[in-house]
C-alpha cells in the first residue's frame, strides 16, 4: 500500500516546496511498488530518497493530491512511524 503523510511547511529555498511538502512511502517498504507509483504521478527516479528508516519521495501539494486520487492512503507521519516500529519489533498493532 502507498502512503502519504501530512503537508508540512519546511524552511527551504527550493521553490517547488515553499508551499509545503509531504512524503510518499510504501507501507511494506516494497521499493518496486513505490517507484512504479511515483512514476504514475510524474516523479523522477533520481528524486527518490533512500533513507534507511523511511525510503521516500518528497511531494508538492499538487502531486500529493494526484497520489491520493490514484489510491495513495493518508496516514499521518507519527502513525507511520508507530506502525514501522511495531513491525520491526514484531509487536502486533
Amino acid at each position: 500500500m502507498i502512503w502519504v503523510d501530512e503537508l508540512r511547511q519546511w524552511p527551504t529555498e527550493i521553490r517547488c516546496f515553499q508551499s509545503g511538502a509531504c512524503h510518499l512511502t510504501s507501507s511494506t517498504h516494497d521499493l518496486d511498488e513505490l517507484h512504479a507509483f511515483a512514476r504514475r504521478i510524474g516523479m523522477r527516479r533520481s528524486w527518490f530518497q533512500d533513507h534507511r528508516r523511511l525510503p521516500h519521495y518528497d511531494l508538492t501539494p499538487e502531486r500529493r493530491q494526484r497520489a491520493i486520487e490514484l489510491g495513495a492512503v493518508f496516514v499521518p507521519y507519527r502513525e507511520q512511524k508507530r506502525l514501522r516500529n511495531a513491525a520491526n519489533t514484531g509487536v502486533s498493532t
